[in-house]
């Protein structure tokens, strides 16, 4: 099997000028999880790399742990410990519950005096992208 260099890639598509560019949302599973591994090893370039972690993910649900992704050709202590922090981090952040919002009466105060058999309930979210 050839290695493929990232340096082979034209510059627009690769995985980090291409986040730079077009954001996270424009990559693949497999361009992130690549800008995540970094680089690849003699004899396993990047990409290989990166496929083999999700392959193994999918495989376990995603609940993969250090000895198994030590066990990945190309992944050693390092590699396999950032992954898995950026996994706990993920799982961490994305609750199955869903984002917790303030209860309506306490925000919208119309809310409190609409006859009760007839309220719906829409949220309706907008982000500007900005940060502060």
């Amino acid at each position: 099997m050839k290695i493929k260099k990232i340096s082979d890639i034209p510059k627009h598509e690769r995985p980090r000028e291409k986040l730079q560019e077009k954001g996270a949302e424009a990559l693949s599973d497999l361009e992130l999880m690549a800008i995540l591994v970094g680089r690849g090893t003699e004899g396993h370039d990047v990409m290989s790399v990166a496929e083999h972690i999700l392959k193994t993910l999918d495989a376990s649900q995603g609940k993969v742990n250090m000895e198994e992704l030590r066990k990945i050709e190309g992944v050693g202590p390092a590699k396999a410990t950032m992954i898995a922090a950026a996994l706990e981090f993920s799982r961490r952040r994305i609750r199955p519950e869903g984002l917790n919002f303030p209860f309506l009466p306490t925000s919208c105060p119309s809310y409190s005096i609409m006859p009760t058999e007839n309220r719906s309930i829409f949220y309706a979210f907008h982000s500007t992208g900005q940060t502060k």
